[in-house]
């Protein structure tokens, strides 16, 4: 894996920031990225799938997207929008 690949996309920090209270460094529970993700409008994920599903998965026009496909493709909408939730608010 290149260094490219193994670099992870910023995660916004924390979604809900605390003083450490004695937890362990690192705990700091879900990051920002997390919780943009969770609230991805379910009317945003069938136009990823429709849009990436072919590339994805190398299906042709005509063939259906398996349930673990669409699982698959729903989970990367859910990032995608929180990737992009995180570009605007740091523009």
């Amino acid at each position: 894996m290149t260094q490219e690949q193994n670099k992870s996309p910023p995660d916004g920090g924390p979604a809900f920031p605390r003083p450490f209270v004695g937890e362990a460094p690192g705990e700091v529970g879900m990051s920002l990225r997390d919780w943009f993700a969770s609230h991805c409008p379910e009317s945003e994920i069938p136009t990823f799938v429709v849009r990436n599903c072919m590339d994805h998965f190398g299906i042709s026009h005509g063939n259906q997207v398996t349930d673990e496909h669409f699982q698959i493709l729903r989970g990367k909408a859910r990032y995608k929008y929180a990737d992009a939730m995180l570009k605007a608010r740091n523009a």
